[in-house]
């Protein structure tokens, strides 16, 4: 069920990034472009609709369809922020799963947008390939800002979804879970928090749970790139050309100024590989000192 939901989120964001994009005068060369561009204009044009009344009234219809899926079902949603701070829905109620598909699809643009903002850290400016204008345009308006107010944006949109999580929790419908919170205690020394105010214990695990948010985007891009190795083998083992040429450009884009200088052993090229593990690596760091700080402080 959480694979489905992964790709209802990929069809719903054709919608989304249509909603920040002209149609009048645009005709993209770019094959990664022509044709979910042609998709969402299919539909459009079916319903007769305004453009972007059709691309809310998709985006509105997909998060209610993965609620009544949830609720036919039974999945047990779990939004986790860092893998170490866990929300699920305390009533199993169609209202209540309506609100973590919402938020579940918001997460995914934010980290969508934050492994943007990560891979072109690491990918020289001038680069102007087909893959990279396609990812660019996959996460306007964000791509369309300047890099201060990206930062901006960014922590903005982290910081309403971890508020609007904490607010659940506090009307009692979500519950929540840090992970190994004890574990970690037992190892960690508290901090004397019982002097501390109120209001700057709630400041630092606020902090703690938009920094671990933030860091997911690592883990999303660790995702992206594993999924691009094997759909890359996947599709030269069944020998499609097409796909394996997708699936390369895509790891070409994700891997950023490290692509040109590949570490190749005979016939193999190891940098995907060095760079999967050094992206677990850094996101191991990330999450376990923030799953300290927040052990200490709880």
């Amino acid at each position: 069920m959480a694979t489905l939901f992964i790709l209802i989120n990929c069809l719903l964001l054709l919608f989304w990034i249509r909603l920040w994009s002209d149609p009048k005068g645009e005709f993209y060369f770019n094959p990664f472009l022509s044709g979910p561009i042609r998709l969402v204009d299919a539909v459009v044009n079916a319903l007769g609709l305004p453009r972007k009344l059709t691309c809310l009234l998709m985006l509105v219809v997909g998060l209610v369809f993965r609620a009544a899926l949830a609720l036919r079902f039974g999945y047990e949603w779990k939004l986790s922020l860092g893998s170490i701070f866990d929300f699920t829905p305390r009533m199993f109620s169609f209202p209540n799963l309506l609100i973590f598909s919402v938020l579940d699809f918001l997460l995914f643009i934010a980290r969508l947008w934050t492994v943007y903002l990560l891979i072109r850290m690491i990918t020289p400016s001038n680069r102007r390939d087909r893959g990279t204008e396609a990812f660019e345009f996959s996460v306007r308006p964000f791509s369309l800002l300047m890099p201060p107010l990206r930062i901006a944006l960014l922590v903005t949109v982290h910081l309403l979804i971890v508020l609007e999580l904490q607010m659940l929790v506090t009307m009692q419908l979500a519950d929540f879970q840090m992970l190994d919170a004890g574990v970690i205690a037992g190892g960690v020394r508290s901090l004397p928090i019982a002097d501390w105010p109120s209001g700057l214990v709630s400041m630092l695990k606020l902090g703690c749970m938009v920094a671990a948010s933030c860091a997911d985007g690592l883990n999303a891009m660790r995702g992206a790139l594993i999924t691009c190795i094997i759909g890359g083998l996947a599709a030269m083992l069944i020998g499609n050309q097409i796909f394996r040429q997708i699936f390369a450009e895509g790891l070409t884009v994700i891997l950023g100024r490290f692509a040109r200088t590949p570490l190749v052993a005979g016939m193999m090229d190891f940098t995907p590989l060095i760079f999967f593990f050094a992206l677990r690596l850094i996101y191991g760091a990330c999450s376990g000192l923030l799953l300290a700080i927040s052990a200490m402080i709880a």
